[in-house]
């Protein structure tokens, strides 16, 4: 089952998975589920029968099951799941056909309509395309007479509009598809299509047609006096990636119909703002509305409700939002949308010539989460769910802004450059970073100072400290702080957020990190996961919003990667990663290890306590089941992704005792690693275990990071196995054929990782020195 289309206005989708769907009714708590079951089941579904929310009938999805095309859409307060647009069911979607040519014949079809071309005999199928806004061209193979229309048919519903036309320009055939949608239409001005560059105007019998294209051009059309009734207040009318409004201008006594920015259609000025209480979060706005809209509730953009809006004259404002409704955020990221009667109007836009203040606002804890409100960089504010952390405490956050003026002080008097060392999170000494750190301490004539941030909390902290002194630094300490305020440089195998956190939600600490250049260890080559995933483009050197210094790489191949994110060898430092130098396997290592790499789209489901729905969860069970079945779950190891891992542990009771939650202590004792796109697999090869990529799921992975992985079947170092059973004899074949290596394994490796004389840290402390960091 896959999601191809979503109507944000109506509704939202809340999980896709291979077997079901769930989606959320915006201003509604229904939740709609389509399982394979009830579509095997039935054609047609019922889902909801008289929605608890005022919804106009349209198309609110569109998925594909089983190569058939499903429509969910709302028709008279129910909602219905049909596969049928031609009208041969009682749940159908009804489309509107008109053929303006007899070249072409209407035929219904089992689902649809086709429209038959009558000389060519080619046929132009009525499919979900008719719902794609855009340009579809369609390949009839014969010229146009000379007597034939340019417009052939239009096919509509609701308020959505395709019409089959023939472009002069191209001398193309193409099926050209519209929407249209009004934010606030209280007198009931109409709306038709001539065609798609003509919309027609109508208010009360009197109409008027509009090119579309002359009133993007020209911002400003004239509209007939007879309309001046309907305009008594501004209207808006999103049309494709358009917004006009129709206004009554009084001091020229005239109507019009505007083109422009919806922002600078709607706003002068506005401005938001939000205060904690005990009770919950209270947003303050201020909105001067150039063309007033009466908003009156604010919503999450996926349609959870925060509060009814009170105004404070004509444009100030407040929404209190209560813990209770806080703790309904699902999403780690929620903008706030505000909406009348129902019916989204805009976004709590920042529309101002000066500058935000704060990007951040103080967090509010509820449970285990904090709940920070910010502004995005689409200059829309919203409200970010994580779990909470100390930092977010009143208590850390008055102790961040007094390191911050204590190091505007000190700052000038301090001689020696301060370099700050940490690993993801600040929760271990394992990778990269303590090899670098461990070499710097035994250097003499250092112009530097070099510490390592380490949480308190982690298994390495107390041998750190005893060997370190001083140079140890508590996460979350009043020196963490002043510290990240005083250094110079960041020295890590993470990107420069994790000297605190994975996200860091703080203006002053946030502005600081960003600005320290970073020289990145990185905790494993890059030549696993696609770099161009959507989830990796803030990494590019154009998006980049910390100061990379230079990137560790370990061959020519791994800075292929690089080069495609825009970096080039200037920030690059071939040297291998120094966590390799100690890199061993214990003489009495015999685990075989699975590690699924991290699935980013599924990260909400683990904050929400939801884990056991994942695919992530899913798949560690089905290898569990795998090794029961076949006597080897006593040489399993599962060994989660950290971003996973305490969750994992705590919903796998009964599998506790072969979970290992640390990484380094798993390459340790396996003989065998398994993985499907983790780049941990090399550091396991180099240390001699036999690797092993698991690729069943590989279709799904490589679906939802929309881009290919650069290992590929041609040059994975390690044996494929493609299903459970190629996975099982991958297994027993390394078992019996006691862990060897076989030279093309090892060749392939070799072009990912050039190093293996362990000087990698030697080769990291050349161009640290070369660079006058230490």
């Amino acid at each position: 089952m896959e999601v191809t289309k979503v109507i944000k206005d109506v509704i939202f989708l809340i999980e896709a998975e291979c077997n079901s769907i769930t989606f959320g009714i915006q201003g509604s708590k229904i939740k709609i589920a389509i399982t394979e079951d009830m579509l095997i089941n039935s054609e047609e579904i019922t889902l909801v029968k008289d929605i608890d929310v005022e919804v106009e009938s349209g198309l609110a999805a569109i998925f594909t099951y089983a190569e058939v095309e499903y429509y969910i859409h709302i028709n008279d307060a129910n909602v219905y799941c049909t596969p049928y647009l031609n009208g041969h069911s009682s749940m159908s979607v009804d489309l509107d056909v008109v053929l303006y040519s007899p070249r072409f014949e209407l035929i219904s079809t089992r689902y649809s309509y086709s429209l038959v071309d009558n000389i060519s005999k080619n046929k132009v199928d009525i499919d979900s395309n008719l719902f794609n806004i855009g340009v579809t061209e369609v390949l009839l193979g014969k010229t146009r007479n000379s007597n034939e229309p340019y417009i052939y048919a239009k096919v509509s519903y609701k308020n959505f509009n395709s019409f089959l036309e023939y472009t002069i320009a191209t001398e193309s055939y193409s099926l050209k598809s519209l929407n249209y949608y009004f934010y606030y239409n209280p007198e009931g001005i109409q709306v038709d299509f001539k065609s798609n560059n003509q919309m027609i105007l109508s208010y009360e019998g009197n109409e008027i047609t509009c090119l579309i294209s002359k009133l993007v051009s020209e911002k400003k059309i004239l509209l007939p006096k007879v309309f001046t009734n309907g305009l008594t207040k501004p209207i808006f009318l999103k049309l494709n990636n358009y917004v006009f409004l129709l206004k009554y201008i009084p001091s020229e006594g005239k109507s019009f119909i505007f083109y422009d920015k919806r922002a600078d259609l709607l706003f002068n000025k506005t401005n938001f703002y939000f205060k904690n209480s005990s009770e919950g979060i209270t947003l303050h706005g201020f909105i001067d509305y150039k063309n007033n809209i009466p908003i009156d509730s604010a919503y999450t953009n996926r349609g959870i409700f925060l509060g009814k809006v009170v105004w404070h004259g004509a444009k100030k404002f407040t929404v209190k939002i209560p813990s209770e409704r806080l703790i309904n955020i699902k999403n780690i990221h929620s903008t706030i949308m505000f909406k009348t009667n129902n019916k989204p109007i805009h976004s709590a836009y920042f529309q101002s010539e000066k500058e935000v203040k704060h990007l951040f606002s103080l967090p509010f804890l509820v449970g285990e989460n904090a709940y920070i409100p910010r502004l995005y960089d689409s200059n829309v504010f919203g409200i970010t769910k994580l779990p909470k952390l100390p930092v977010y405490e009143k208590k850390h956050q008055f102790q961040v802004n007094l390191a911050y003026y204590l190091s505007k002080l000190a700052k000038p008097f301090v001689r020696n450059k301060i370099n700050l060392y940490f690993e993801k999170d600040a929760k271990r000494a394992c990778e990269s970073s303590l090899y670098v750190f461990d070499k710097v301490q035994s250097m003499s004539e250092l112009k530097s100072k070099n510490f390592f941030i380490l949480d308190t909390d982690s298994p390495q902290f107390n041998d750190m400290k005893e060997k370190f002194g001083d140079k140890i630094i508590s996460r979350f300490s009043f020196r963490h702080y002043y510290y990240i305020f005083m250094s110079d440089t960041f020295i890590a195998s993470e990107l420069s957020n994790h000297v605190i956190a994975t996200r860091v939600l703080n203006d002053k600490l946030n502005t600081k990190i960003r600005k320290t250049p970073l020289y990145f260890l990185q905790h494993g080559i890059m030549f696993a996961k696609p770099v161009d995933n959507p989830m990796a483009m803030g990494f590019h050197k154009i998006n980049q919003v910390n100061n990379v210094r230079k990137n560790v790489i370990s061959s020519d191949l791994e800075a292929k990667e690089f080069y495609k994110m825009g970096y080039d060898d200037s920030d690059l430092m071939k040297t291998g990663l120094p966590k390799l130098d100690g890199a061993f396997l214990k003489d009495t290592a015999d685990k075989i290890t699975y590690m699924p790499t991290w699935r980013f789209w599924e990260e909400s489901y683990v904050i929400n306590d939801d884990i056991e729905n994942t695919t992530y969860f899913k798949s560690l069970m089905t290898v569990i089941k795998l090794f029961e079945r076949e006597g080897l779950i006593d040489r399993l190891l599962i060994a989660p992704h950290n971003k996973f891992s305490e969750y994992i542990y705590n919903h796998m009771n009964e599998y506790k005792d072969i979970i290992c939650v640390d990484p380094t202590e798993a390459l340790e004792v396996s003989v065998i690693f398994i993985t499907d796109y983790s780049s941990i697999i090399y550091d396991a090869a180099y240390r001699g275990a036999f690797p092993i990529f698991y690729w069943k799921d590989s279709d799904y992975l490589i679906d939802k990071y929309q881009a290919i992985p650069p290992v590929n079947k041609t040059n994975a170092p390690g044996v494929i196995a493609w299903t459970d059973e190629e996975l099982m004899i991958a297994v027993k074949d390394a078992i019996k054929d006691n862990y060897h290596l076989s030279q093309d394994i090892v060749n392939k490796y070799r072009m990912v990782n050039e190093f293996y004389d362990n000087k990698n840290t030697e080769r990291v402390i050349d161009y640290l020195l070369k660079d006058d960091i230490l």
